[in-house]
């Protein structure tokens, strides 16, 4: 699977209130650079999934012990924050670094770090419960630590993950009015996203549908709320039936 889709960066012109039709400009490509996580221990150890990007934006599945609950969350970079985590990323010799240190300790928690290079070949995973090298704890520490830092922003939470009735399959978009819904189609076209149908008469809203074997669920979602002209982009769910 390709962790890769295009953002088209969008200008559009406004005079006063109103809202003319949008421009395309250029492409910027957005793949994965690093994977983080932590696993679980006997005790509250934080657990967590830390997706990073070459774009200095980041997707993070909390799932226990951590600062924000339970829930899935993505933030924008500092621009000093990235650019620590890229020079350590490429200062540190990999070829050096063993793939696993562990113990045979049942409690410790399990640390896994992959690492994403232009060229592929050069990509590492290493995982560890014990006494990396010192470089590889740093890097550790660096990407922990953005786990406490606030103005996360959550896009799904604890109950809606447990929700059975979330499709998704199936989102929820709703984008500017001068903007037209073939544009997000072209842009995510590598990912299979379509209109299904017009949700509302009145808005530019939309439910859409994508190929879930090209993308991650929560990848596609953080995606195109990033997108400008989005307003919002969240997964279907189907109707409740009262009683």
């Amino acid at each position: 699977m390709k962790w890769i889709f295009i953002l088209l960066t969008i200008s559009f012109f406004t005079q006063c209130k109103s809202t003319k039709p949008m421009i395309v400009e250029k492409e910027e490509v957005i793949k994965k650079t690093i994977s983080f996580s932590k696993s679980s221990c006997f005790g509250n150890c934080a657990t967590y999934k830390m997706e990073i990007y070459n774009k200095g934006f980041v997707i993070l599945d909390a799932l226990a012990h951590n600062p924000m609950q339970r829930g899935i969350y993505y933030k924008e970079l500092a621009p000093s924050d990235f650019e620590k985590i890229s020079q350590l990323q490429n200062t540190i010799d990999w070829t050096k670094i063993d793939r696993k240190y562990m113990m045979n300790i049942p409690d410790l928690p399990t640390t896994e770090l992959k690492l994403y290079f232009k060229d592929s070949t050069k990509n590492k995973i290493v995982s560890s419960n014990l006494n990396p090298p010192n470089e590889v704890e740093s890097m550790y520490t660096l990407l922990h630590n953005l786990t406490k830092q606030d103005k996360w922003i959550e896009v799904q939470k604890k109950d809606d993950i447990i929700n059975p009735n979330i499709m998704y399959d199936r989102l929820q978009v709703n984008i500017d009015t001068g903007m037209s819904i073939q544009t997000i189609e072209t842009a995510f076209k590598e990912y299979g996203l379509i209109q299904e149908k017009k949700i509302s008469q009145y808005m530019n809203f939309w439910e859409m549908s994508y190929d879930t074997s090209k993308i991650n669920k929560y990848e596609m979602v953080v995606f195109l709320q990033r997108f400008p002209g989005v307003h919002s982009a969240r997964f279907n769910r189907k109707l409740e039936v009262r009683e």
